[in-house]
């Protein structure tokens, strides 16, 4: 697969061009998403924290039909290649600018700023003081990640809220927003803003945004900041991964933690999701069946399928 980051990967799927790699026996594979509604169905499971074919929710299901009949194809939007590293500007962070980001913000407080006046920074502190929030928010405002080694699924999702121990959750909360002060607020969704001001060498300016409002993820970026994913899978998330690495015993253990370093575990893992949903045997097209409209759901997984 050569040089190929996850963002690569992803972005070649998308637009429908091959990714092609030798197996262990230097058999040339291929992957293609050559349908337009393969390819939409790619990307609404991206963006999705369910990676197992049983105890689906109604919501899925009806969400992986919308996608299906939706008439989108990420290719018609989405760059076809990533940018040349020599062919990049040198970017220094100049300021970050958070609102509601958990362990940087307070609930319904003030808009926090720094200015890191492109200069590098230490950071010292006792636990909990922030340090690592604010380094998750420049590493959530480039990659949509927040990597965490307690934590499983995405920064966004939601997680119970437990108000006391052995008392069932007071609601639901996504762990990157700053928690409110009383469990009442749980009911309201949190919106949390993250905005990145870059500075090259020629004195532009470059803005990077990503907001989390109302269960959505929406991002602005500058077109002119335009930085191969090389630089930030292997400058930001990798080290990032590194605590939630586990070497234990076992054949695999090597591969398992080379997939998890490169972030390449999780579109493992969207692959055979996408398998055991397409089993005739498995629970989602039975459960489906009842669940109307069945012929466009069967059909989008059979697409999907014949792509991958």
């Amino acid at each position: 697969m050569g040089q190929l980051t996850r963002s690569d990967i992803e972005r070649k799927l998308l637009t429908g061009m091959p990714v092609s790699w030798n197996d262990g026996n230097k058999k040339k594979s291929q992957l293609l998403l050559s349908d337009p509604k393969a390819r939409s169905l790619f990307k609404f499971l991206l963006t999705t924290s369910v990676r197992s074919p049983v105890g689906l929710t109604d919501a899925f299901i009806k969400s992986l039909a919308t996608a299906y009949k939706s008439g989108e194809d990420p290719a018609s939007y989405i760059k076809t290649g990533p940018s040349q590293v020599g062919d990049v500007a040198l970017w220094k962070l100049h300021a970050i600018e958070t609102e509601g980001f958990g362990g940087i913000n307070t609930w319904n407080g003030p808009v926090f700023r720094f200015e890191f006046d492109q200069e590098s920074l230490l950071l010292e502190g006792p636990n909990g003081s922030g340090k690592s929030s604010l380094v998750a928010a420049i590493l959530w405002a480039l990659t949509e990640e927040r990597p965490r080694a307690q934590a499983d699924g995405q920064a966004h999702d939601s997680k119970p809220v437990f108000e006391s121990c052995n008392k069932p959750p007071v609601g639901q909360w996504p762990p990157i927003a700053c928690y409110p002060s009383t469990a009442a607020d749980l009911a309201v969704p949190p919106r949390v803003r993250v905005q990145l001001e870059f500075v090259d060498e020629h004195g532009k300016t470059a803005i990077v945004e990503r907001i989390l409002e109302k269960g959505v993820i929406n991002s602005n970026i500058d077109p002119q900041f335009d930085v191969p994913s090389v630089f930030l899978e292997t400058g930001l998330l990798m080290p990032s991964r590194l605590s939630a690495l586990r070497l234990s015993g076992g054949a695999n253990r090597l591969t398992d933690a080379v997939q998890k370093l490169t972030g390449l575990d999780d579109l493992v893992a969207i692959g055979q999701l996408v398998e055991g949903l397409c089993h005739k045997s498995r629970e989602y097209l039975g459960v489906s069946h009842q669940r109307k409209p069945a012929p466009a759901t069967y059909s989008c997984l059979s697409v999907g399928t014949a792509g991958t």
